[in-house]
């Protein structure tokens, strides 16, 4: 069978079949000996703010911690991988 006797939709059908295909089989996996330096340091830093009283609500605090957490278990190329499948 050649290309051309494929309709469009067809043919675009089945670029977004493979696309899902490949994003299924590079499916990130947790590192063995996550580094959690980074996430600790955050937790911190936010504990001692709101023990300090300089914590504000509108703060991203528990945005950073949950990137320091990604980062801790996926490692650094998660938000690369996060990007390009959401």
């Amino acid at each position: 069978m050649d290309i051309k006797d494929f309709t469009l939709e067809e043919l675009k059908n089945e670029l977004i079949r493979r696309d899902e295909e490949e994003r299924r089989k590079h499916k990130p996996t947790q590192l063995e000996n996550p580094d959690l330096t980074g996430l600790r340091r955050a937790v911190a830093e936010y504990i001692d703010s709101i023990y300090n009283g300089d914590h504000h609500e509108d703060s991203d605090d528990t945005h950073y911690i949950y990137e320091e957490a990604l980062k801790a278990i996926y490692g650094t190329n998660i938000f690369y991988w996060i990007r390009k499948n959401e």
